[in-house]
């Protein structure tokens, strides 16, 4: 059995496909698994430290303004779908998943040709562009978030959560010496947000009488920038990046963060309040989009980038303290439980449907 998973750009893209590799490696252990990305990326650098995953090098062209760099990029798509049919063949590959990133675009829509099962994840709550141009030719669509606010063809999208957080192992978080001090994280993402970080300086530097403690993850970027605040103050832990990232949510009263798909998944897994400032510099505005749909089903607040100062957070900040006011049952009502294990069953049933 010869399975193909794509996915690329941002961690949001490839945690999902790491976590169904895994799956389909606890399930299916004669299954043969190739995961197509861009050569000297992220994602390489994440496959090849999995066991017994071939890596097969793709290449795509983002588009622009620019109407040459458009017309080439259609040049290097129709080349691409054309390798990616013969390497599919030669494969005898029987099923393709991808889960977002302009790279998948040439490896779906060849699969799609050969009349290869194929199915898509969206993690968002609004369609990216790749997924909106595939969504007409997949077989199956699998989305994090009710169809509603996506309007993929009704009849093949299946609503089963981000396969992201059911994987990780909670590990020691080292809190337990904060003592009765309310935690409250702070994170701008895998790179870090200078805006946040700004905010957070602030909020951290202005809260020392209050009983809370931060634990302030600033990307690898900006550390050296905040790093003395961990030496100049007792209120706070302040680090570049953590493997430990679940371990803090699961530890911490609240999170401040931005709406990335990961970490909405994973603040609706560990039922966690939150205050979602989104990037406004995403496609689609993807990540505003996010927020608001927690925001309407009231599990969890928002500030507008534009709006980030230090006096409205602590305020906000304050009233999910001390004033409840988001509902846990408001996020548990958006959970779903074992997204990984559902995608991946319902799309293996489509290649049983071939046999």
């Amino acid at each position: 059995m010869v399975i193909v998973i794509t996915a690329g750009g941002t961690l949001g893209h490839i945690n999902p496909a790491l976590s169904l590799i895994k799956e389909i490696q606890n399930k299916y252990q004669d299954a043969k698994i190739y995961y197509v990305g861009k050569r000297s990326s992220m994602e390489e650098k994440k496959v090849k430290e999995l066991p017994a995953i071939s890596f097969i090098e793709t290449t795509c062209l983002g588009f622009s303004k620019n109407m040459l760099r458009n017309i080439k990029a259609i040049y290097v798509f129709i080349k691409e779908v054309r390798r990616m049919k013969k390497i599919l063949t030669e494969l005898n590959c029987q099923l393709v998943i991808g889960t977002g990133g302009n790279i998948t675009g040439s490896v779906l829509y060849a699969a799609a040709k050969l009349k290869i099962p194929t199915a898509i994840h969206e993690q968002n709550a609004v369609k990216g562009i790749t997924n909106a141009f595939l969504s007409k030719r997949v077989r199956l669509i699998f989305s994090t978030f009710p169809n509603e606010y996506l309007k993929f063809p009704a009849e093949k999208t299946i609503v089963t959560g981000n396969p992201r957080t059911q994987e990780e192992e909670i590990l020691p978080s080292g809190l337990e010496l904060v003592g009765n001090k309310k935690i409250i994280m702070i994170a701008g993402g895998s790179l870090g947000a200078k805006v946040l970080n700004e905010a957070a300086r602030e909020l951290i530097e202005t809260s020392r009488a209050y009983p809370w403690f931060f634990v302030f993850i600033t990307g690898e970027k900006y550390y050296s920038s905040y790093q003395d605040l961990s030496h100049s103050l007792n209120n706070c832990l302040v680090i570049s990046k953590t493997d430990k990232f679940l371990s803090y949510l699961n530890e911490c009263d609240c999170i401040i963060s931005r709406a990335g798909a990961t970490t909405i998944a994973e603040i609706i897994a560990l039922e966690k309040s939150s205050i979602l400032i989104p990037s406004p510099n995403v496609s689609r505005n993807h990540q505003e989009k996010n927020a608001q749909l927690l925001v309407e089903k009231k599990a969890a607040l928002m500030i507008a980038e534009s709006d980030l100062n230090v006096t409205l957070l602590k305020r906000e900040v304050e009233r999910l303290l001390t004033d409840k006011v988001i509902n846990i049952e408001n996020l548990r009502a958006l959970k779903i439980t074992r997204p990984a294990e559902k995608i991946v069953e319902e799309a293996f049933k489509l290649i049983k449907m071939e046999v």
